[in-house]
């Protein structure tokens, strides 16, 4: 499991060290660099799912992030993040439940197709979400988001 920051240091100062241009707020650059400083076994392969990490934390969509926004996607990667497909999109869904109940709804879910780059339309996300949510209480939880997007292997493959 990856330690919470650079051994030694506040979050405040690894923030202050990533934030080159001194202005309080990092860019996905500059986050994208403090990672890979922070997680050695991050590499330049990781930089989409890392950058929609950041964009998810960027809860006023003005392409930095505070120390405040930093310290919550810390805070999340923290909690058994890896670079597997299940550990990005359990970290993609905590990012989307910003009230920290343990559910998502539509409007999170356009959230994250937006972010990713895609315009889907009201009727389709409304599709989405009943494919989705397996017992139909109009949300989606953890565990039915991953049962979604991360298809176990069979065996034998």
């Amino acid at each position: 499991m990856p330690e919470d920051k650079p051994q030694g240091k506040t979050i405040e100062e690894f923030f202050a060290e990533i934030d080159l241009d001194n202005d309080g707020s990092v860019n996905a650059d500059e986050y994208f660099s403090g990672v890979k400083m922070w997680r050695k076994d991050i590499t330049d392969d990781d930089k989409p799912s890392q950058t929609l990490l950041f964009h998810l934390a960027d809860l006023n969509d003005d392409g930095e992030i505070d120390i405040r926004q930093f310290a919550r996607l810390i805070a999340i990667l923290n909690r058994g993040f890896g670079k597997d497909i299940k550990s990005v999109f359990t970290a993609v869904f905590r990012l989307l439940d910003i009230k920290d109940q343990g559910k998502i709804g539509a409007p999170e879910l356009e959230r994250l197709l937006k972010k990713m780059g895609l315009q889907i339309e009201s009727d389709d996300i409304e599709g989405f979400m009943d494919q989705v949510d397996q017992d139909l209480d109009g949300f989606i939880t953890l565990k039915e988001f991953l049962a979604h997007f991360v298809k176990e292997p069979k065996d034998g493959q």
